[in-house]
């Protein structure tokens, strides 16, 4: 038996230096070598050879593999999330070729991620927060040994990587959604390493704290918001690492109402009191707004505002007064808010300013006598003698009227959120005032069938002292269906209400003719003549607005805010169920602040009674206004009152120009048949005539809404772009 060439034994006979550790054991004819306490040196070829035939010899190979298998990390096993890292595996006591193959191998928790054949196995890659903690080891795995050796030859000391990671925070809220003045607890759970963090809290409120837990005893409305948590912590080289999260909480509360009641909470009989309601800040939006009278509801709406108006405050009126609103939670339950005051009724005092009542009565008091009082008996007894017969005065006849029909048109109707009160003519409403405290001054305007009077009022509509305002009147020698439509104008407008764009009815005289219809006094004229008057003829140059000697040039800006008070106004008229039918440039008015209010209610049709808008009727209508159903059909609703605003909003960009200018009405009819539509003004941003063409659909239902056209007409008045450039219009013609 030979160990290179030297001899190791010969039979059972152990050679020199071989003895103690080297054995042969033989077996019928086996000869086999033990090598006891394997040494590195004991490596290298044994060769056996048959002393007696040289020639049959056998070969073997013996390799003897310390455990040196070196591992180590370059750098430190500390790292931060994202660091490259380079592993080094060394075995430098083993030579691995073809008849001895082996292999180092670098394994990440178990698994392996890279070999190699070499004495170095050098491995980089990059680390991130889910290798924290892994193991890493290199072990050699000689084939020459069993597999379940391979592990004996791993390195003996295995890395375990340090990876600092930044905080990931959440927010765990104990409720999502809560209502003011409940409790809360908001807490910050991270993920980081290390895990010594610092918390920062920044509230919706404002409120900064520190803490991974806060608990809120009384939530406030301020809370409704985003929630935002900062955690942050060091790594090993001194740097930072931080994680934020923000949760948004809803908190739902009552609104804030408020109550006006005007002209004061003490007023005299026969008085008129408006009693306006109005919340805001409330989350969710309330339901209702509703205005009560000693726990008796007087009147309710879903809208941020409602007014009740008493014509004629009396003794049934006196009590508690109650706005509250009323909104539901996302749990099911109600929540209400409110504020009330008590209206009280004064005796009435003399005036420093006195009435022709006043001054009547004064004389009456301080001049008594037989005379004065027969003519006051006198002029009693023919009034009332002239009522009771039904008679007009001076040129006046009664109406030529069927039976059922007179009695239908001389009712006239007061509406006030659904209930009706009858009064036939010669009776008084709480809408009637004496002709004596009107005194007519010059006319404004001169229409077809009425004419338009300033008059200065007395103590009217619940004002104090001397008011301007409009009165309207019928010419001389009305036909009777003019005298019907002017009476159910002053129904109409009864029941519509008021809106700051609404031209408002104050009062009326209806008992005997000529009919007498007060409104409001509106400084600033229609809006068409506002429109025109405001450039020249070239079309370069504009004039200002004169009201109430200030002038003031219109901008982009005041055109938008026109077409957003006039829709704003529609939207009211469709919420009370009324079709205008003859919405134009100009039938708006402007009052002393600049404010458009819609007026003309003459061609306009009260459908409160009916489930549908539509109607057909005969009237004097202007082709150029009209939506293509009611030329065609003769049909209106709101939907037509929409293509209607259409060409209002054409008529404010264009500073008052004609519709179809130079067109026939019959021409007009046809080119809309035909799809026609005005195209779009040079100096209009597409916006704006994008909302103008939505108008002019030609199916009714496609058309936008008024609350639509006011939410778009509001964001544009809200923004600082300029949607009409007033300085490219060119010139006008008004014929």
């Amino acid at each position: 038996m030979y160990r290179g060439s030297r001899l190791v034994a010969l039979r059972e006979d152990i050679q020199d230096p071989y003895t103690g550790r080297f054995e042969v054991v033989s077996e019928e004819g086996v000869y086999n070598l033990r090598i006891l306490y394997t040494a590195l040196d004991d490596g290298g070829a044994y060769e056996c050879t048959d002393v007696g035939n040289r020639t049959r010899q056998a070969v073997a190979f013996l390799y003897v593999i310390a455990n040196v298998t070196k591992c180590t990390v370059k750098n430190d096993s500390t790292v931060i999330a994202g660091d490259d890292v380079s592993f080094i595996c060394l075995n430098q006591e083993i030579i691995l070729d073809n008849n001895a193959p082996g292999d180092l191998v670098w394994y990440n928790n178990g698994k392996e991620v890279s070999r190699t054949s070499r004495h170095s196995n050098i491995w980089s890659t990059t680390l991130y927060k889910d290798d924290n903690g892994a193991v890493f080891s290199c072990q050699l795995e000689h084939y020459t040994l069993p597999p379940s050796k391979w592990s004996e030859l791993a390195c003996e000391d295995q890395i375990i990587m340090d990876v600092q990671f930044s905080p990931s925070v959440k927010i765990m809220s104990s409720a999502a959604v809560t209502m003011e003045d409940s409790s809360l607890t908001l807490a910050c759970v991270i993920d980081a390493n290390p895990n010594d963090v610092v918390y920062s809290w920044i509230l919706a409120d404002g409120s900064v704290n520190g803490g991974a837990v806060i608990d809120i005893g009384n939530v406030t409305r301020d809370l409704h918001g985003n929630q935002s948590c900062t955690a942050t912590n060091s790594f090993y080289d001194g740097t930072q690492g931080s994680g934020i999260d923000v949760l948004y909480l809803e908190v739902q509360y009552t609104a804030t109402v408020n109550m006006s009641v005007q002209p004061s909470n003490e007023v005299t009989e026969g008085s008129c009191v408006r009693i306006t309601c109005s919340m805001s800040d409330g989350n969710p939006d309330p339901y209702k707004l509703k205005l009560t009278l000693d726990s008796h509801e007087l009147i309710a709406a879903d809208r941020a505002e409602l007014t009740y108006e008493i014509k004629g405050f009396g003794t049934n009126d006196i009590g508690f007064y109650r706005c509250q609103a009323v909104t539901l939670f996302f749990d099911g339950t109600e929540g209400f808010s409110e504020v009330g005051q008590e209206i009280k009724m004064k005796m009435p005092r003399p005036s420093s300013n006195t009435g022709t009542v006043l001054f009547i009565v004064f004389l009456v008091i301080l001049v008594p006598g037989a005379a004065l009082i027969g003519i006051l008996l006198s002029s009693f007894y023919w009034k009332r003698k002239l009522k009771d017969k039904g008679t007009r005065r001076a040129h006046d006849s009664k109406l030529d009227l069927k039976e059922d029909e007179y009695e239908h048109y001389t009712s006239i109707t007061r509406r006030i959120e659904g209930e009706s009160v009858y009064m036939k003519l010669g009776e008084r409403s709480s809408f009637e005032v004496l002709r004596e405290f009107l005194y007519l001054r010059e006319t404004l305007a001169d229409g077809a069938f009425a004419r338009f009077v300033k008059a200065e009022a007395w103590n009217i509509a619940g004002r104090e002292g001397v008011s301007n305002v409009v009165v309207k009147i019928l010419k001389e020698r009305p036909l009777d269906v003019d005298k019907v439509d002017f009476l159910k104008e002053i129904d109409l407008m009864k029941s519509i209400g008021t809106h700051p764009n609404i031209v408002s009815l104050l009062d009326c005289c209806t008992e005997y003719e000529p009919f007498y219809m007060i409104m409001e006094f509106m400084e600033g004229g229609n809006l068409q003549g506002i429109l025109r008057n405001n450039r020249s003829a070239l079309g370069s140059a504009y004039t200002n607005v004169n009201i109430s000697n200030e002038n003031k040039t219109l901008t982009s800006a005041d055109l938008v805010t026109f077409a957003h008070q006039v829709s704003s106004g529609m939207e009211y008229l469709a919420s009370r169920e009324c079709v205008h039918r003859n919405l134009a440039a100009r039938n708006v008015l402007l009052d002393k602040n600049i404010v458009c209010k819609i007026y003309d209610f003459g061609l306009a049709l009260g459908v409160v009674d009916k489930p549908q808008y539509e109607r057909k009727t005969k009237g004097k209508l202007t082709i150029r206004w009209m939506a293509m159903e009611s030329i065609k059909d003769g049909v209106f609703t709101t939907k037509s009152d929409v293509w209607s605003f259409g060409v209002v909003l054409w008529e404010i960009v264009t500073m008052g120009n004609i519709p179809y200018q130079g067109m026939s009405e019959q021409e007009v009819t046809s080119s809309l048949r035909e799809g026609y539509r005005m195209p779009k003004p040079s100096h209009c941003e597409k916006e704006l005539y994008s909302t103008i063409l939505s108008c002019w659909d030609k199916n009714p239902e496609k058309r936008p809404t008024f609350s639509e056209l006011t939410a778009i007409l509001q964001k544009m008045a809200n923004d600082e772009k300029t949607y009409i450039k007033i300085m490219d219009i060119g010139s006008i013609s008004d014929d």
